[in-house]
């Protein structure tokens, strides 16, 4: 991606490989479905160049009415510094897009601008904690702070938090410990096919049913 992203952002394919990534991530989140894996909700990273065009609402209602996907199971990520171009474009379409029942995360949350105005003014349901506070987080006050800090804003501004690039059982610990109940990272899984995360998930689902039928027996 850090190879062929910048070529398609600053081409005419960026509009056609955000359709393609938004149906293909709907289509996965169906077929996961149609496996028994339940409702599912799938993230998807936003190209700036369809918030900046004001197609991106209209872009995702078009999806999820050819797809029938229930747009509850469909959340986009979004970066701060494209929201800074055209603030009063950007709030009008993060309003169309939670309006059609999308939920929005602020992605790589402390490293661009992180103005509070945003938190305040745009609809975002989960804020995505950097993976750079992350990285020294065992270590790190500074990054224990921001941490800290960060969880306690989004408490009371009732957001959701997600930290992201989680790679030890020690930082996923010292997270709970916290008070963070979501993770991102390589600790939960690698990058993957669709088809291998449903075999994976599916055997965490056998695995948790066996414990429960195991405890019911005894």
């Amino acid at each position: 991606p850090s190879e062929f992203m910048p070529i398609i952002e600053s081409s005419d394919l960026v509009h056609p490989v955000g359709r393609w990534v938004l149906r293909t991530a709907a289509h996965s989140v169906q077929s996961w479905q149609q496996s028994g894996l339940g409702d599912l909700r799938v993230s998807v990273n936003i190209s700036g160049a369809m918030i900046s065009s004001g197609i991106l609402a209209a872009e995702i209602g078009a999806m999820l009415s050819e797809t029938g996907l229930d747009p509850a199971l469909l959340e986009i990520e979004v970066l701060e510094n494209v929201l800074l171009d055209d603030p009063d474009l950007a709030t009008t379409q993060m309003n169309e897009v939670h309006g059609l029942g999308v939920s929005i995360a602020l992605d790589d949350f402390g490293t661009g601008y992180s103005s509070l105005a945003y938190l305040q003014r745009l609809p975002f349901d989960t804020i995505k904690i950097d993976r750079a506070f992350i990285k020294d987080l065992e270590h790190s006050a500074a990054s224990q702070s921001v941490v800290r800090a960060t969880l306690s804003m989004a408490r009371n501004m009732h957001r959701e938090v997600v930290a992201e690039g989680v790679e030890t059982d020690l930082q996923a610990q010292q997270l709970m410990r916290l008070g963070c109940n979501a993770v991102q990272g390589y600790l939960t899984g690698r990058p993957m096919p669709a088809d291998d995360i449903a075999q994976m998930l599916g055997k965490r689902h056998e695995t948790q049913l066996s414990t429960l039928i195991g405890s019911l027996t005894k």
